[in-house]
């Protein structure tokens, strides 16, 4: 179990962060038998697949539509 531990506190650098370190670790498998292959639990290949088809989802223009409920 050879983990580490990033701290960084410049959204560049979480942002890069982030992009760099899509696989999931091994308690996600677990977690696959209650939530299914979503978001949270697809490795990489598919979490990229399913996010790019929900990103027009979370347009800044679809979020403002929902800040009535939110707030």
């Amino acid at each position: 179990m050879d983990e580490s531990l990033v701290i960084a506190s410049e959204p560049e650098d979480v942002g890069a962060i982030a992009n760099a370190c899509l696989d999931k670790a091994d308690h996600y498998k677990f977690t696959k038998d209650y939530l299914g292959n979503g978001l949270i639990t697809a490795d990489t290949a598919m979490w990229r697949i399913h996010r790019k088809l929900l990103n027009p989802a979370f347009s800044q223009q679809i979020l403002n539509t929902y800040l009535n409920e939110i707030n």
